[in-house]
């Protein structure tokens, strides 16, 4: 029997390569669009969603129970490529904000493999309530925050009407809602009334629906790296908002991305305005740290320390920007206003990960893939591996290349 030559071999060895090639992109394809069909859904299934309310965006998305309240678990399920499926779910909470305030208030996303386990017994559940109506016996100020070092943000005259809804934990403060605005008025400025008493505190620790909550995420499914699970935040801009994020007590004033490291570690990245940690530590827009957890005496974890504030990386970036999309999507179904997340402008360095094409890449960043490749000459465009480091000039630039003047 005649020996095949080599060169015979690598004849049938170049289609079989090219038909792997094309079957792994047409699976990172289905799964984009399974991502993006989950997505999309949102503003279809979430239009009308109530405060303290969840709505699934995908049949995958397990719940126990109706009333957000009740509920203990909200789980969402990875990406399947036999029914090309990916599962998420949206919360909106109404938190520590009042009835009158305008807006989504706090959402909470779930998408791929993750879980959020209620923290808050239902018989502790205490929600803010309709406002009472008093007046200031003296002028006063307006501060955005109780405090030392208060930023004031109006005024009050003698005998005009305002109305307050909380406490702050000390009882120094009421907070006033008239009139749209939301900020603070030393007490003794104000009439007090008998029913002031019943008035809730807003304290770090005041149980509203699912104030405290544990979050576990999987592991990122590596032939699509647009399906990894995440749990995304966002609060409003206005209202800073305390929650305890696996025992980890939490100041947010942004929109944030969670991921859980490993079993005693969560990731958080910021991907608009900032976070507080109980330490005073502040992790600003376009900045990750790691909670480094370990067991309590109880069955909850809290954190030993945080690791320094470190610049996200391309992927943390990426995830943010879709967690930004479903929350405009559900925004504009309701008629909320949309956010933006920032995003690095200019020269940057990305490395490959597994599943990705300079397309991909481009895209990814906002960058024309004619520079990519100009940029990278030792790189073969069609054959790009991960672990490779490219250089994307003037990343942001919505694919447009340079100008020649420029």
């Amino acid at each position: 029997m005649k020996q095949q030559s080599p060169l015979m071999k690598l004849r049938w060895l170049f289609p079989l390569l090219i038909f792997v090639c094309g079957l792994a992109a047409a699976q990172e394809t289905a799964c984009e669009q399974a991502v993006q069909q989950a997505l999309a859904a949102i503003a279809e299934q979430c239009r009308g969603l109530a405060r303290d309310s969840l709505c699934i965006v995908s049949p995958r998305a397990q719940v126990d129970a109706a009333s957000l309240t009740d509920v203990q678990s909200i789980a969402t399920a990875g990406y399947d490529a036999q029914d090309q499926s990916w599962g998420a779910a949206m919360i909106r909470l109404s938190a520590n904000l009042p009835l009158t305030y305008a807006g989504p208030g706090v959402l909470a996303l779930l998408g791929g493999t993750a879980q959020i386990i209620n923290e808050v017994p239902a018989a502790a559940v205490r929600t803010i309530g309709e406002p009472l109506s008093t007046a200031a016996i003296m002028d006063a100020k307006l501060y955005r925050l109780p405090g030392l070092i208060p930023e004031p943000v109006g005024d009050l005259r003698q005998d005009d009407i305002a109305l307050v809804d909380a406490w702050d934990g000390d009882g120094g403060w009421l907070r006033v809602v008239s009139d749209g605005l939301v900020a603070w008025v030393e007490a003794d400025k104000l009439q007090r009334l008998q029913a002031m008493e019943t008035l809730p505190r807003i304290t770090i620790g005041q149980p509203y629906p699912l104030r405290a909550f544990s979050l576990t995420t999987g592991s990122a499914y590596a032939e699509c790296a647009i399906a990894e699970p995440l749990v995304a935040v966002q609060t409003p801009g206005d209202v800073p908002v305390n929650l305890t994020v696996n025992g980890v007590d939490i100041h947010i004033d942004s929109m944030v991305t969670f991921q859980q490291a490993h079993r005693g570690a969560l990731g958080l990245t910021v991907h608009r305005g900032a976070v507080t940690t109980i330490y005073g530590q502040r992790i600003q827009a376009g900045e990750s740290a790691i909670g480094i957890l370990s067991p309590a005496q109880s069955d909850s974890t809290s954190a030993l320390a945080w690791s320094g504030a470190l610049p996200a990386s391309d992927a943390e970036h990426a995830r943010g920007e879709r967690a930004q999309v479903a929350f405009n999507l559900v925004s504009r179904a309701n008629g909320w206003g949309e956010y933006q997340v920032a995003r690095p402008v200019g020269d940057i360095y990305h490395v490959v990960e597994r599943g990705e094409s300079l397309y991909s890449i481009a895209r990814q960043h906002q960058a024309s893939v004619a520079e990519i490749i100009a940029a990278n000459p030792a790189i073969d465009p069609g054959r790009i591996f991960a672990g490779n480091e490219l250089l994307i000039p003037n990343a942001g630039s919505g694919f447009r290349p340079r100008s020649r003047d420029g």
